[in-house]
């Protein structure tokens, strides 16, 4: 969980997504969400609820929270990435970038490694200030520290520190 000002955002990374038919088997653990609360003359009350880019089973959304007064940042380390498409690799990881305006929460960006590879675990750990996110990669492979394409060092993890560009999106600007 995450304090920043009036606002608290609780991870819940076992939480069944909303969307999944209320059928399907209560065993299998639930996409995650990310929960936000708006702290009013001295009580807690719920904001809103946060959600990955796409919903995956077991993805562990939640599993890792930061915020500041109108950003938060949510990691999702058992995810296949941002998509299932061709770049999906399993456990590669992925960390959503959420801003507030005035009609609340919403998605800025899904970032996942740029080198991943299975089992990165990307967003295993996240932080966040009012000009970076820092996503931690734990058992990211890189054994080069200016090359987060290099996958020859076994289980040595990570950090990649984001910054927004000039058109909005967040790139890697440290590795």
């Amino acid at each position: 969980m995450s304090l920043a000002g009036e606002r608290l955002v609780v991870g819940a990374p076992g939480d069944k997504d909303p969307s999944r038919d209320a059928t399907e088997d209560p065993m299998i653990p639930g996409a995650g969400a990310a929960y936000v609360f708006h702290s009013i003359d001295d009580h807690w009350q719920p904001e809103q609820m946060l959600l990955p880019a796409f919903s995956q089973a077991a993805a562990g959304f939640g599993w890792s929270v930061r915020a500041t007064d109108d950003r938060v940042v949510v990691g999702a380390p058992f995810a296949v990435g941002c998509d299932d498409g061709p770049s999906a690799i399993v456990l590669r990881g992925a960390a959503h970038v959420f801003h507030r305006d005035d009609s609340g929460w919403a998605l800025d960006q899904c970032l996942s490694s740029s080198g991943g590879r299975r089992a990165d675990f990307f967003g295993y750990s996240v932080g966040i200030s009012e000009s970076h996110v820092l996503i931690g990669a734990a058992w990211d492979y890189s054994a080069r520290r200016d090359d987060p394409t290099d996958n020859s060092g076994p289980y040595t993890g990570a950090v990649y520190l984001e910054a927004p560009s000039d058109d909005d999106a967040w790139r890697t600007e440290l590795y």
